[in-house]
């Protein structure tokens, strides 16, 4: 359900097709097999239900699966009418090879490996694992990124079908973007510093979360009791709280990721470049967070604008990232302190 697709995208469509190919040999170490290749479905089109051969073909092989038969149409010559049926059951991933296109990803506890869907989570801070070259029988990202070299730039697409929870027939909508992949993310190196400063980024979103709780706390006395009578509800309602500003948030730094790929791109330069990015796009995404927090916690009565000052402090505190720069936090925090 939901499961993120990404495609290689080149500057025309027949460079963007051979891109996303795998050859005969992949196919056959991927499918585990040697007659995983299969055919076209319109070479081999089955011509009923129990044509097993063409079934096989359609459900099973790399060819016959890159056009899946999942609703079948019956055009009734003599009438107006059409019979509508569901088509062929699929093999699924982990009991069959996943997509080609699909990302594999292993859980917290790194007991169970399984695929990357589209969540609460934007696709732009799920890129490390997308751009993972996968090797067969391991996690990571399409199989096609072995045909981009490791050093080079390159778009990726990516996309995927929300899909109701409960009704997995029923779309609820489509999500889809275009991301420019700079060589130095597919190294440890930038890979592992993009994935550390979106984790920064989510941790000033925990704590802006911390700071409106705070403030409703303070002009609200009976907002903890509400929060206790939710019982097993009450990370929704607090999520209800949280949500202005945590929109306005996330929107700003997505904005702001040009930042955090001058970043990348730095990587390698001068380690002066590097520092002088790295502080351009954490003091971005501090403004962002100071920002959606004055626009969701008023300062228009005495009481507002004491709890007011009091969740400040909660926002401002130190990450829990120790190596942010101490220096520049101490700055911005002078900074925020005067503004106030």
């Amino acid at each position: 359900s939901s499961l993120l697709y990404s495609f290689i995208r080149k500057k025309t469509v027949l460079e963007s097709i051979c891109s996303n190919l795998l050859t005969k040999k992949d196919v056959r170490q991927y499918f585990n097999g040697n007659n995983c290749w299969g055919k076209p479905i319109w070479e081999n089109f089955p011509s009923k239900f129990d044509d097993n051969e063409a079934k096989e073909n359609a459900t099973k092989t790399y060819l016959g699966r890159l056009v899946p038969l999942s609703r079948l149409i019956k055009l009734e010559s003599d009438s107006g009418a059409i019979g509508l049926a569901s088509g062929f059951e699929y093999p699924r991933f982990p009991e069959f090879p996943a997509e080609a296109s699909a990302t594999i990803v292993v859980n917290q506890d790194g007991d169970e490996r399984k695929l990357l869907g589209a969540g609460a989570k934007a696709i732009w801070r799920e890129l490390p694992a997308l751009i993972v070259s996968r090797k067969i029988g391991e996690s990571g990202g399409a199989l096609t990124l072995k045909n981009v070299k490791e050093d080079a730039d390159f778009d990726l697409w990516v996309g995927a079908l929300l899909i109701h929870p409960k009704k997995t027939a029923e779309v609820l909508d489509t999500i889809e973007g275009v991301f420019y992949i700079h060589g130095n993310m597919r190294n440890d190196i930038g890979r592992t510093t993009y994935d550390k400063e979106v984790h920064w980024s989510e941790e000033i979103a925990r704590k802006l979360s911390w700071a409106v709780e705070t403030y409703r706390e303070q002009i609200d006395r009976g907002w903890e009791g509400r929060v206790k009578m939710a019982g097993a509800n009450k990370n929704q309602l607090r999520g209800q709280l949280h949500a202005t500003a945590t929109r306005h948030y996330w929107t700003a730094v997505e904005k702001l990721r040009p930042l955090l790929m001058d970043h990348i791109r730095a990587i390698g330069t001068t380690a002066e470049a590097v520092e002088v990015t790295k502080k351009q796009w954490r003091k971005s995404v501090r403004t962002a967070a100071y920002e959606s927090y004055r626009l969701a916690c008023g300062q228009e009565t005495p009481r507002q604008i004491r709890a007011f000052a009091l969740a400040w402090g909660k926002l401002v505190s130190k990450p829990k990232d120790q190596e942010t720069d101490q220096n520049a936090d101490n700055e911005n925090l002078k900074t925020d302190e005067a503004e106030v």
